[in-house]
């Protein structure tokens, strides 16, 4: 049964919670590998004892806000202005506000509700801004004004809900390979490489009874590079006019086009980066499997011997899948296999097929040209993203004042590479 507390047990628990672990951090400066039985154990009560606490924390700061609300509209509605005290109103429970600004209404354009939304006038009351639903430093979003990064009155909290909405919403429909690839949360930014192995070519054998061990074949190590890059959304420019329409969504806009800009910058890494000095992906990790005869088209039968390339084990696996642009697609439904068939396979629930394996589109797979790794399949689960912090959303109010525009600037930063090459093989064209 969950532990309830009052809003001040629920204070000092998450303050005892926090100090626990900073001190076991303190003594374990190599991570939780080097944690004895004892101090996982600790460990994982204060994490249980944070989140609970936590609970109770936001539950009380929401009870809070609605009372203040509540006390407005009573006093508004009540006639003669009064305030409620002699008709049975309760004196609601209020919380210190150090130099409020007042919530943006419907018509007061971007400018004001990015303003109240980043608290920058609330003096660092982090009980208000958290019951306003603006947390410091969330793994979402942090909006910071100007050129410069922070917290309280220089920025550094969350974004309204409905823009980060957006931004997810976004995510989901231009990171194709990122939803069936790795994704790995880093708190760090320095270069980061994993090894990888190869070792496909062994399997157990047939030895007799206290025989020897006959030698295999040795796996193959290398490394995958995830060093995160700082991709830039550039900047988005607003206009006074379009910030001062009220039936325009402004978050909905500003999510939409700059989510659009990061996610699909992260695509196109993971489709075609080489890997230096930028992520990697496809076409600097992947193995070839053929080189196709025609530099502008592939055959019927090249697509058969790439499927056919890859090792049963990724074939089969869960996030297998076959990645073409939209272009190639169309090119591929036309191909007839040596039985007569179509090569395409299409279903009732919208899903292609190849041999099997299922097709996805991203816009940001080459066309069939000279170089080109055009086709890729495979275990797209061996497509590693690194993505460290959060997605920082910049003010930029003062440098278009004379054209009288706000800019707007998303960054994020993010690596990926391939972390077994033979997991996923590609037709590269002559």
């Amino acid at each position: 049964m969950e532990a309830t507390f009052s809003y001040k047990q629920a204070l000092e628990k998450y303050n005892q919670a926090v100090g626990e672990m900073k001190r076991i951090q303190a003594d374990h400066p190599d991570g939780k590998e080097t944690f004895s039985a004892e101090t996982t154990e600790k460990w994982s009560r204060a994490v249980a004892d944070l989140a609970a606490s936590r609970g109770a924390i936001e539950l009380e700061l929401e009870i809070r806000e609605a009372a203040q609300r509540s006390e407005a509209f009573s006093r508004a509605s009540l006639p003669g202005g009064s305030d409620g005290k002699n008709l049975g109103v309760p004196e609601p429970r209020t919380i210190r506000v150090a130099a409020s600004i007042p919530e943006p209404r419907p018509g007061d354009g971007v400018a004001a509700w990015l303003r109240y939304k980043c608290g920058r006038e609330l003096d660092g009351d982090v009980e208000l801004m958290r019951a306003r639903g603006i947390t410091p430093r969330s793994n979402e979003i942090v909006i910071a004004r100007d050129l410069e990064t922070g917290t309280g009155s220089e920025g550094g909290y969350t974004v309204h809900a409905g823009l980060v909405g957006r931004l997810v919403q976004a995510r989901d429909r231009y990171g194709i390979l990122r939803s069936l690839g790795t994704v790995m949360k880093r708190g760090s930014g320095e270069p980061f490489k994993i090894p990888t192995n190869n070792d496909t070519a062994n399997y157990a054998s047939v030895v007799a009874e206290e025989g020897d061990s006959t030698g295999g074949t040795d796996p193959v190590f290398a490394e995958a590079d995830l060093t995160p890059y700082k991709l830039d959304s550039k900047i988005l420019k607003i206009s006074e006019e379009l910030m001062e329409d009220a039936q325009f969504n402004m978050e909905e806009y500003i999510g939409e086009i700059l989510g659009a800009r990061l996610w699909r910058g992260q695509e196109y890494y993971a489709c075609q980066g080489t890997g230096s000095s930028q992520p990697g992906g496809i076409a600097s990790g992947a193995t070839s499997a053929l080189t196709a005869a025609s530099a502008t088209e592939v055959t019927a039968s090249e697509v058969i011997q790439l499927t056919s390339a890859i090792d049963e084990v990724y074939r089969g696996a869960p996030n297998a899948r076959i990645v073409m642009n939209s272009t190639t697609l169309g090119e591929i439904e036309t191909l007839v296999a040596g039985d007569g068939h179509y090569l395409l396979h299409h279903f009732a629930d919208g899903a292609m097929t190849i041999q099997g394996m299922r097709i996805v589109t991203s816009s940001q797979m080459p066309d069939t040209s000279t170089g080109k790794k055009a086709i890729a399949a495979g275990d797209f689960n061996f497509l590693a993203f690194n993505e460290v912090g959060p997605i920082r959303l910049k003010w930029l109010d003062q440098l278009y004042q004379g054209t009288g525009q706000i800019g707007v600037r998303a960054y994020m930063r993010s690596g990926s590479a391939i972390t077994c090459p033979t997991a996923i093989k590609v037709i590269t064209m002559a």
